[in-house]
């Protein structure tokens, strides 16, 4: 498959998160609020709002040897707090995030996005629901993404397909999306 490497990674990632929550992704749905706080925390991660002129997010990057993440004033904190912060700790945990100077911003390559994607999908979406297929699970997406992120910034498709190889690299099974669905 072309995007093995993605989702390798993303596993990998994940695994990263698990050593400080050991809930992330465990294909029971999304952790909490407080336990992503505690991996910000773990990480060292600063956020901080700025006025930057339209709604986004920066890419994660290294400034004085800490990671800082920058978010335009009006991107809504539940937004900070979900997909997209789990997306950006993904290009953390991934070893996506680079040095920022004041001369160069390198944007991440496309599996980069894959990796982040794949990462913050696999804690927001139960086993229940990638048990039943790529369609359910692309339906499922949209309802988390429609209230935070723009359209184009996501690849629905290659995520939807390629979740149920990364739940089964984490060790997802039957009987996780069972009990997933009784939740």
């Amino acid at each position: 498959m072309a995007d093995d490497g993605a989702v390798i990674r993303a596993a990998a990632a994940c695994r990263r998160a698990r050593r400080v929550v050991p809930a992330f992704a465990s294909g029971y749905g999304p952790t909490s609020q407080a336990d992503i706080s505690a991996l910000r925390r773990a990480l060292g991660l600063r956020v901080r709002a700025c006025p930057l002129g339209v709604p986004t997010v920066l890419l994660p990057a290294i400034l004085n040897g800490r990671y800082r993440l920058i978010v335009d004033l009006r991107v809504h904190r539940a937004t900070r707090d979900g997909y997209l912060m789990r997306h950006e700790l993904g290009h953390i945990l991934a070893g996506d995030a680079r040095e920022l100077t004041t001369f160069s911003f390198q944007y991440p390559l496309p599996e980069a996005e894959m990796v982040a994607d794949l990462f913050a999908f696999a804690d927001l979406i139960p086993a229940a629901v990638v048990s039943q297929g790529a369609s359910a699970v692309g339906r499922c997406i949209r309802s988390v993404v429609a209230l935070e992120a723009p359209t184009w910034y996501l690849r629905i498709e290659r995520v939807a397909i390629l979740l149920p190889h990364l739940a089964e690299m984490l060790g997802w099974d039957a009987a996780t999306s069972h009990t997933a669905s009784l939740r």
